[in-house]
């Protein structure tokens, strides 16, 4: 550690120079090639609208915001979106061929920033080169959403309604054979029906006869179910009518995408940039530093003498400058023609 910290401080200009010559440099690529772009920014209500409910799935276990985003990730790697977004920005034209289509599917991936803002807010952000192209592509993009978003509710509400009416007809034939058995069980046992249409009847059935008590809690409780299937069903119903008249179930724009004003620069990409140039400089300094100390061949302790040799004395090292002050322990041994010297004196009094 000795020889390491010496050896920094002879060198010390020449071991910190790559740091901040990494990040010079880097700043005037930044001003001067980075170019600006115009930045639109869109934010979006997401509600979870799911029909058949399952509590088990990875999905409903996340927020609004999340699984919005999730969905939005997953069709941008999907060509068939994305040539969807782009027939509807000005750039259509040009997007003919598939090396056009991938490389707006590969701008749209990497200047494309989907953030949540809590549970429900979601925010878009696009970067472009002109302010138009910026709007027109977050515009398309919204759209292009909507209408998939409008889409699927319609098929999970048409796969709602056939489930809920199956359902419905399961629970409607479960009743209709719970109300036979007790009319059946009634008809068989008179005394039965006439003591259940007694008043006592209502605050005591199960005096009456255990058989019937048990017959009419189950027949209860079969119409309970039979209602909540119904009122799921007219939920799905009144669900998919929306759907179809084009209102956002589970979507919505808040804020629209707007013309920005002014160009900005990346910060997030500026920030990259500069973390990089910084780690790449520290590498390049930690690199210089070890070869320094490698090829250096100067004796900093009495223990790195070799044993058989006798020391004459040593020289400390002292600091010139603000602060004059001598390393602890820290000694700088003769040069190599003393060590030759010692070792002859010390030949000559053997």
């Amino acid at each position: 550690m000795t020889k390491i910290l010496a050896v920094f401080w002879q060198h010390k200009l020449l071991v910190m120079v790559p740091p901040v010559l990494t990040l010079l440099i880097v700043a005037v690529l930044v001003i001067f090639v980075l170019p600006p772009s115009y930045e639109a920014k869109a934010v979006i209500w997401a509600d979870r609208s799911v029909y058949i409910k399952d509590d088990s799935d990875p999905i409903q276990m996340s927020s609004p915001a999340q699984s919005q985003i999730g969905r939005v990730t997953q069709l941008l790697e999907s060509r068939t979106f994305v040539s969807n977004v782009g027939k509807r920005t000005p750039i259509a034209g040009s997007l003919q061929t598939s090396r056009a289509q991938d490389e707006f599917q590969a701008s749209l991936a990497k200047s494309l920033a989907v953030v949540p803002r809590g549970a429900n807010l979601v925010m878009l952000r696009y970067r472009a080169a002109s302010p138009d192209l910026a709007v027109s592509v977050l515009t398309g993009l919204l759209d292009a959403f909507k209408e998939r978003e409008s889409q699927d509710h319609s098929n999970q509400a048409q796969l709602a309604i056939a489930y809920y009416s199956d359902r419905l007809q399961q629970e409607e034939a479960q009743l209709e054979r719970s109300n036979d058995e007790l009319r059946r069980y009634v008809a068989t046992n008179p005394r039965v029906g006439e003591a259940a249409r007694s008043p006592a009847s209502l605050t005591a059935p199960v005096v009456i006869d255990p058989v019937y008590s048990d017959l009419a809690m189950r027949v209860q409780a079969e119409r309970a179910d039979y209602e909540r299937a119904r009122q799921a069903l007219d939920q799905a119903r009144q669900q998919a009518t929306a759907a179809m008249q084009g209102d956002e179930l589970g979507f919505q724009i808040l804020d629209a995408p707007e013309r920005p004003a002014r160009p900005t620069r990346d910060m997030r990409l500026i920030l990259i940039s500069v973390m990089s140039a910084g780690a790449l400089g520290i590498a390049l300094s930690i690199a210089t530093l070890t070869l320094l100390v490698r090829t250096d061949r100067s004796l900093y302790s009495p223990a790195e003498l070799d044993a058989n040799l006798r020391t004459l004395g040593s020289i400390p090292l002292i600091l010139i400058g603000a602060k004059k002050t001598s390393l602890d322990g820290t000694v700088r041994q003769a040069v190599s023609e003393a060590a030759i010297v010692r070792m002859s004196i010390s030949e000559m009094t053997n």
